[in-house]
């Protein structure tokens, strides 16, 4: 069952990906450069960082009884040489709510981003996803927030 939660987990991830790539107008780059589609921002979930390239991760929420509100908070640092904004967060669901910094973001530094998932009318595991949209680069950056909500006791 363990191994059916993280197969899913990451299909969605690469569903997630190849989506966010598809929805590009920009022509590819053939001088050879390297292209520059992902946000100049790392974002650190816990002890670990998602580095500036990545245009997907996923959060494990665990079991959650259901009911509960989860939280999760997050940092977004700027790892490039310009100050961006956060111009727009989209989930794919009402039941996930986000909290960020509307200021802008200056090189080197960091600020909050939290979301909430409410597992109220909801069973068994969830895939929410959470589109960041920055000044920094055209394509946007998705947290998948995966999770099982198991039944209240």
């Amino acid at each position: 069952m363990k191994m059916d939660f993280k197969r899913i987990v990451i299909l969605s991830a690469v569903v997630a990906a190849v989506a966010a790539c598809g929805r590009s107008s920009k022509a590819p780059d053939t001088t050879g450069a390297e292209a520059s589609f992902a946000p100049s921002m790392t974002i650190a979930l816990s002890d670990s960082l998602l580095h500036a390239g990545q245009t997907t991760d996923t959060i494990d929420m665990g079991r959650i009884r259901a009911g509960e509100v989860v939280r999760r908070d997050l940092l977004i640092r700027n790892a490039g040489s310009k100050p961006f904004v956060i111009l727009s967060v989209r989930t794919s669901c009402g039941c996930t709510t986000v909290d960020f910094a509307k200021e802008p973001v200056m090189p080197g530094k960091e600020v909050p981003f939290s979301f909430e998932f409410d597992s109220k009318g909801f069973n068994g595991y969830q895939l929410k996803h959470i589109t960041i949209s920055t000044s920094a680069a055209a394509q946007p950056f998705t947290l998948v927030a995966a999770g099982e909500v198991i039944p209240a006791q």
